[in-house]
């Protein structure tokens, strides 16, 4: 679900970032917010210590913010057991 979000930024740097969005052929609500999940996705790495030569091992994983291991688990046995 996306929400409204109301901010202060110079604006020297809205027309800046306004236009790179533009040559990416993006927003700059799209920006913002894929730089908000880089962020994200760094400090999550940082929190678990993986070690910066295993990050990206398996390519890039984003796991949704819902998401349930145990019952993720359940489903991933009761299908190879089910066979």
């Amino acid at each position: 679900m996306k929400t409204k979000l109301t901010l202060t930024i110079d604006r020297t740097t809205i027309e800046k970032a306004k236009a790179i969005a533009r040559q990416k052929g993006s927003s700059l609500s799209e920006l913002i917010e894929n730089h908000l999940n880089e962020q994200i996705k760094s400090a999550t790495n940082e929190e678990l210590n993986v070690p910066e030569e295993f990050r990206d091992l398996f390519g890039s994983v984003n796991f949704p913010a819902d998401l349930n291991e145990k019952e993720e688990i359940r489903n991933i046995l009761s299908e190879k057991f089910s066979r």
